[in-house]
């Protein structure tokens, strides 16, 4: 092979590695998104360290209260249960339920429903259905524990007139669901308190449900009909290739090795600088995330002059501006791992030109 040969072997190998490094720069920009999505927005214990600082599993139990006086003022009583309910509390239907909730329950339950969403996001199951288990706290709201509680909160109550004892008699024996009095009956009278406790804590237990289901009726239908969409077609697609994607980078960046094995300072630059603009380019984006994300939601909330963001509604704000806030945070730092890792390639290179 005479000099002119070799010359344009020299240069035809020289584009080729120009050409994959725009391939490889090009794929590692995606890529480096990727890595911080995946490993934040697509991750169950991302939601629940969130949830977890937020005092979520503290707070649950007053938004179930919440819930539950809610349906009872909006509900006729049908039973002794549903009206001794009906005239509780917040306060005392709160204690209720805390009592009644076993150890971990409101963890296992938001970390099973966290990644029944998530395996759907991820394409590992190919239907959206979250179950929340609701048998202990029915077992436990007819056992001792719910009893105890019930009978703390009536201990606090005015004395039982002899009117009102009678009313809860005639209640008991005739099951009716009318206007059942809340009050102390006397120490003469346990049998009947006993009595009240007992119909009142298993009515309202067998009102519950066993399991919730979500979701269901009309959400669940849409829901079926979203996953047939061509919009998510196009997110499955996408989802798909975002797990090829650091595999594509390593296949490009191992035809650059090869091809620039006889010459490092190419082999260098040529993987240096994809990775210095990639850097730059996912920094700027890590930022917008970390320092504009945030500012973003707030100035929308601020202009939506009719949302009042309370209780459940002001918990999801939080949670959304923490993994905004925890994206950009690891998305600066792979940004600055390529940007590192770039420059000291680059450096070499222009070294070894010497």
């Amino acid at each position: 092979m005479n000099s002119k040969q070799r010359e344009y072997s020299a240069q035809f190998v020289k584009g080729w590695i120009v050409f994959f490094s725009i391939i490889f720069g090009l794929l590692l920009i995606p890529t480096l998104i990727f890595l911080p999505v995946n490993n934040t927005i697509f991750q169950p214990q991302s939601y629940l360290k969130v949830l977890d600082k937020d005092q979520f599993f503290d707070q649950l139990p007053r938004m179930v209260a919440e819930t539950v006086i809610k349906t009872a003022a909006n509900k006729a009583p049908q039973t002794i249960g549903e009206n001794v309910f009906s005239v509780l509390s917040q306060e005392q239907i709160e204690g209720l339920i805390v009592s009644v909730i076993p150890a971990g329950w409101i963890e296992t339950q938001t970390e099973s429903g966290i990644t029944s969403i998530l395996d759907f996001l991820n394409l590992k199951t190919t239907e959206l259905v979250v179950h929340v288990d609701l048998q202990q706290i029915k077992d436990n709201l007819t056992g001792p524990a719910g009893k105890q509680v019930f009978l703390n909160i009536v201990s606090t109550l005015p004395s039982c007139t002899f009117d009102q004892l009678a009313i809860i008699l005639a209640g008991l024996e005739n099951n009716q669901s009318g206007e059942i009095p809340l009050c102390n009956p006397p120490v003469t009278n346990l049998v009947l308190l006993d009595s009240l406790i007992s119909t009142a804590m298993s009515q309202f237990a067998a009102a519950l449900p066993s399991e919730i289901i979500f979701p269901a009726g009309e959400q669940a239908r849409q829901i079926g009909s979203l996953t047939s969409s061509t919009g998510f077609k196009i997110y499955r697609f996408i989802r798909r290739s975002m797990l090829l994607l650091p595999w594509a980078c390593l296949g490009f960046g191992f035809l650059i090795v090869l091809l620039s094995i006889r010459s490092m300072r190419w082999m260098f630059s040529s993987l240096g600088i994809p990775m210095i603009l990639a850097g730059m380019l996912i920094g700027f984006f890590g930022a917008v995330l970390l320092y504009g994300g945030n500012q973003g939601i707030n100035s929308l909330l601020f202009q939506n002059s009719q949302a009042s963001f309370q209780g459940i509604e002001q918990l999801v704000v939080g949670v959304v501006q923490e993994i905004i806030t925890s994206l950009g945070r690891f998305t600066l730092i792979v940004s600055l791992a390529s940007l590192s890792l770039g420059i000291i390639l680059f450096v070499v290179s222009r070294i070894l030109k010497k």
